[in-house]
């Protein structure tokens, strides 16, 4: 589920966004793509009047969709996308979902962390790659990276609690590189 959820991220963000730094004290990178196709923001439309998801709640819907929807994707934009407040997620990839996303992803590309590439980029696919280019593999050092990073803010446990890539990990390089951007993800409600 965490890899479902975390490449449906990915590819939302590379399709669409604009990937900038995220503050973590290294230099501002920014990645830029097709500017459009992978739009995350979704008008609500008919008389369906619902409340405005927060980015955990959000966190939560996506959560759901993946645990119990035989669809998971569209769900998430039907459902999720759909209902996110514009400061969660929206077609500038500037909400707080958006910016945690791009953090954890930029620190494992590098190396504006004071620390060697973990993962490659293919833009021609919109896809992660491990260094030498080859396929992002599972247990391979770029999704090694993306989920050790990303696990504080899909409330999931790193494989390694004493990784540096561990975001979950109070002295890792990862939460102190994009700990404050996950966590007001993680704590908006």
């Amino acid at each position: 589920m965490r890899n479902t959820i975390f490449a449906l991220a990915s590819s939302a963000l590379l399709l669409g966004g604009v990937v900038v730094g995220c503050g973590g004290g290294g230099t501002k990178t920014t990645i830029k793509t097709d500017g459009g196709s992978g739009d995350m923001a979704h008008a609500i439309t008919g008389d369906l009047k619902t409340t405005q998801l927060s980015c955990s709640a959000y966190l939560d819907c996506q959560s759901s969709c993946y645990a119990s929807d035989p669809d998971p994707a569209t769900c998430v934009t039907n459902t999720c996308d759909a209902n996110a407040k514009s400061t969660v997620t929206n077609s500038k990839f500037t909400g707080l979902f958006d910016k945690a996303v791009q953090c954890y992803q930029l620190y494992c590309v590098g190396p504006d962390f004071d620390m060697p590439y973990k993962c490659g980029i293919d833009f021609a696919k919109s896809t992660f790659t491990e260094v030498n280019g080859n396929p992002v593999s599972t247990g391979g050092v770029c999704e090694t990276c993306l989920t050790e990073a990303s696990a504080l803010l899909f409330g999931t446990a790193c494989k390694d609690a004493t990784s540096m890539d561990c975001s979950t990990a109070m002295n890792s390089k990862a939460a102190s590189a994009c700990g404050a951007t996950i966590n007001a993800c993680v704590t908006n409600k």
